[in-house]
């Protein structure tokens, strides 16, 4: 990729960040969530995956699902820069009139599945890959997950079936990608196995400081020194 493709890039994910932006201030989305992943989505679409008007319903096309749905802002906004949604529709965002919400909705073309509920998709995307797989076709499948999702059984589950596929066909055809690829997952939940053990201590430790700092409070009496209701305060205002 050269400079200029690289410039292009940088140009569209500030203005997909202009479309988030815009979203949040009419009901509101998950803006930092959207923020955060508006240039890979870009990249992905722009120069990864083999997908768009011309081949949303073709079997051979790549498939990109949003796990964490919340981060649909970007996704909305991608679809408008590279054409795929007029930019208007976006004032639809939360309106009754539309589909156009929180989350993906399929009956928008280029959302290949509904989410939400975090950790379900990546469990989908093995399904469709090893049905891909089966019908001797070459897909690209990407998903992108956000860090709390990892934490569902769901994810640590199919990532052990993924495991266990790559494992048995590279034991059937020897092919090296199949040992990087079950080795890539490996790393990778090793890293995040030992982050979460890294953690733990210190979440225990926290609550442990808060609950002693609690029980160290004395108690807000409920009556007035005289036996009635004690009277609520008003709140402190800045400046006052």
């Amino acid at each position: 990729m050269n400079q200029e493709e690289i410039n292009e890039l940088e140009n569209m994910a500030l203005r997909v960040r202009e479309h988030i932006i815009r979203l949040s201030t009419d009901g509101g989305c998950f803006t930092g969530a959207s923020l955060s992943c508006a240039d890979l989505i870009v990249y992905l679409y722009s120069h990864f995956l083999n997908v768009g008007p011309h081949n949303f319903d073709a079997p051979d096309r790549d498939y990109l699902f949003l796990s964490k749905g919340h981060d649909v802002p970007a996704l909305y906004g991608t679809f408008v820069e590279l054409g795929w949604m007029e930019a208007e529709r976006l004032t639809n965002h939360l309106k009754t009139n539309d589909t156009i919400y929180w989350h993906p909705n399929r009956n928008i073309p280029g959302i290949e599945f509904h989410s939400g509920s975090l950790g379900h998709l990546p469990s989908v995307a093995v399904g469709v890959a090893m049905d891909c797989k089966m019908r001797g076709l070459n897909n690209r499948i990407v998903v992108i997950t956000g860090d709390g999702e990892l934490n569902e059984g769901s994810v640590w589950a199919q990532a052990t079936v993924f495991v266990g596929l790559t494992t048995a066909e590279a034991s059937s055809v020897p092919n090296a990608r199949f040992a990087t690829t079950r080795a890539a997952v490996a790393a990778v939940a090793a890293s995040v196995s030992a982050l979460a053990d890294a953690a733990r201590p210190r979440r225990a430790a926290a609550v442990a400081e808060r609950a002693t700092a609690a029980a160290a409070r004395p108690p807000l009496p409920l009556l007035a020194p005289g036996g009635g209701p004690r009277p609520l305060q008003p709140a402190a205002r800045n400046g006052a």
